[in-house]
């Protein structure tokens, strides 16, 4: 799979500063092993991020600072909702329809999450992550089996919230909706 950058756009509910920018990137090594590469560009002395804790599930991450991952998963309306936070906690989610949480499986995806300062003004969360086989069926291989939406939650140090995703569906912030996930993913096994 190629790597390229996406831009997140603000929800147009948000009036972030104008110079502030959202963007990640994904690569995927196989149907399961997958990382995204998320980068908050020229906004670090407005933005609030969560002091470092130990990693730990962890739910209500939205929030505040968090960056977010939903994966539709292939031939279903299922699909799984990742968030991690700069803090080093995360939560994840796994849906069978349209918010229909299938709490039996919560926490199940247990990602790595890394944090670096580029410069005083960038901050980039490296999230890694491997999906459970028994949500990479024999179909996973086929072209565009993974529908994903990348997302982010900015809290500014005033306490105000912009919700950022590739795309907003909605009037309103909803990185749930299903037209929100975008970005086509075909992997190989």
């Amino acid at each position: 799979m190629s790597h390229h950058r996406h831009m997140l756009h603000p929800h147009p509910q948000n009036t972030p500063p104008p110079t502030m920018a959202v963007c990640a990137m994904l690569h995927c090594a196989s149907n399961r092993r997958w990382q995204v590469d998320f980068t908050l560009i020229d906004a670090l002395d407005r933005v609030y991020l969560p002091p470092a804790t130990s990693s730990q599930s962890t739910d209500g991450l939205w929030q505040s600072t968090c960056f977010e991952i939903f994966i539709g998963l292939p031939n279903t309306c299922a699909y799984i909702e990742l968030n991690a936070s700069p803090s080093g906690q995360w939560a994840s989610y796994q849906f069978t329809s349209y918010r229909a949480r299938d709490v039996a499986q919560d926490h199940q995806l247990r990602p790595y999450i890394k944090q670096r300062r580029g410069t005083a003004r960038h901050f980039a969360l490296q999230v890694v992550f491997t999906l459970p086989a028994r949500l990479c069926g024999s179909d996973a291989t086929n072209a565009d089996s993974y529908a994903v939406g990348l997302a982010a939650v900015i809290a500014a140090r005033d306490g105000s919230l912009s919700y950022w995703a590739l795309h907003h569906a909605s009037a309103r912030p909803d990185f749930h909706h299903a037209a929100s996930r975008v970005l086509p993913i075909a992997t190989v096994g």
